[in-house]
């Protein structure tokens, strides 16, 4: 077997391998294709911060690109029609404008505005007449069923507003929490971790006729045209690949970093901790990948949870959904680029080290959290810097 002298080369090679089987640029087998086709995501984006959003899975962009294999025009060239980040800004930008223009049309005296804290647990909110609604919104693209992702039922907001758009066409509902909580629309993305995060797959709760849905709670009689609504989602669109050129502006297509902007949050970290499973298991044969597990790898009979994130737009690295009852070992591992070169970070921490980190930090000693506990680092925190052995990680876990 050739193994590679240090963990940072083959981090780099092996999840640009990965990457490219995923996205279909790779002309090798589809496996890690397959496996990821079904994956779900299960952690909340860090919206601008690193540019990520929810609202379609990998299975169906390669959908997609297995119809453009077959005939049909290819957008390969466009940064975002295979990007998934940029389909939850999509998504927003198409509900405010439809909404505004709905309330126009319908005379009806209420305004939508965006949230502006990107940490807000809701991206629109409406208000008018001394009454203000909290307004999450989901948009699925998949072709032949709708999907929906990272419905959180704790996040502070009244309605879920789901729009599903295959093809030319669309469908709404929106949903009280209520409802979601009083029905099984939700249901739970990972049945192996007790987490406040959910799907919505039901096709049945969607409708072409905003009637039975917006109307029951705004007094919407009359919807715009679906020529004006096609209208609205090419704006969105164009707004945001704008936005997307801008902040890759410059940087190498070929790096990591750039690669790693097509896939949401959880899919680069299934495969930063794929990749670092392959990378220990040359060393240990009985190492093990839990993919769906309450711990991520086990490595020489030590559990490890894997944390990977790129260095955010404040120059942070911010870890989160952090469960240290479930772990021995928390593996950190960012990634940033500095002149058009992917450079990583490396930290090991044992899980009474994050617990002594975050009484020191935050004065808390409370550990148990639905969605888990954060750790926000800089470059200079990461004890092993940029570079990284196997000697380094069997001395690290053998003295602590």
């Amino acid at each position: 077997m050739n193994m590679q002298p240090n963990l940072e080369d083959f981090l780099e090679e092996d999840m640009k391998k990965q990457i490219d089987e995923l996205l279909g640029t790779n002309d090798e087998d589809d496996e890690l294709a397959q496996e990821y086709e079904n994956e779900y995501e299960d952690e909340l984006a860090d919206e601008m911060n690193d540019v990520s959003y929810y609202g379609r899975n990998a299975g169906e962009v390669l959908e997609e690109l297995e119809q453009n294999l077959d005939g049909e025009e290819s957008d390969e060239e466009d940064y975002i029609s295979n990007n998934a980040p940029a389909i939850g800004r999509i998504g927003e930008k198409f509900a405010k404008k439809y909404l505004e223009e709905l309330f126009k049309i319908n005379g009806v005296n209420l305004k939508v505005r965006k949230t502006e804290n990107s940490n807000d647990e809701h991206d629109l909110e409406i208000y008018g007449n001394g009454e203000e609604y909290l307004v999450e919104v989901k948009l699925s693209t998949s072709k032949t069923h709708p999907v929906f992702h990272q419905v959180h039922l704790s996040n502070n907001f009244d309605y879920l507003f789901l729009i599903w758009h295959p093809d030319n066409k669309f469908y709404f509902s929106i949903l009280s929490k209520e409802e979601l909580i009083n029905t099984d629309y939700a249901t739970p993305e990972n049945t192996m971790r007790k987490e406040d995060n959910r799907q919505i797959q039901r096709r049945d709760i969607l409708d072409e006729d905003i009637s039975n849905n917006l109307a029951r709670i705004f007094n919407i009689e009359k919807d715009l045209p679906n020529e004006r609504k096609l209208e609205i989602y090419e704006e969105a669109e164009n707004e945001t690949e704008n936005e997307f050129e801008e902040l890759y502006e410059g940087i190498d297509k070929n790096t990591l970093y750039y690669k790693l902007g097509f896939l949401t949050n959880t899919k680069r970290g299934k495969i930063a901790q794929h990749s670092l499973y392959k990378f220990l298991k040359q060393y240990d044969a009985n190492a093990e990948n839990y993919d769906e597990g309450i711990f991520d790898i086990l490595y020489k009979n030590k559990k490890m949870e894997v944390k990977f994130v790129r260095l955010n737009t404040a120059g942070r690295f911010q870890f989160d959904h952090i469960k240290p009852d479930y772990f021995h070992f928390l593996f950190l591992i960012g990634l940033e680029i500095i002149e058009g070169k992917d450079v990583f970070y490396f930290d090991i921490e044992r899980a009474n080290e994050f617990k002594d980190w975050k009484i020191r930090n935050t004065g808390e000693n409370k550990f148990y959290s639905r969605n888990g506990n954060s750790i926000n680092l800089g470059r200079s925190d990461f004890k092993f810097g940029n570079h990284m052995t196997i000697e380094d990680i069997d001395n690290y876990i053998e003295s602590h």
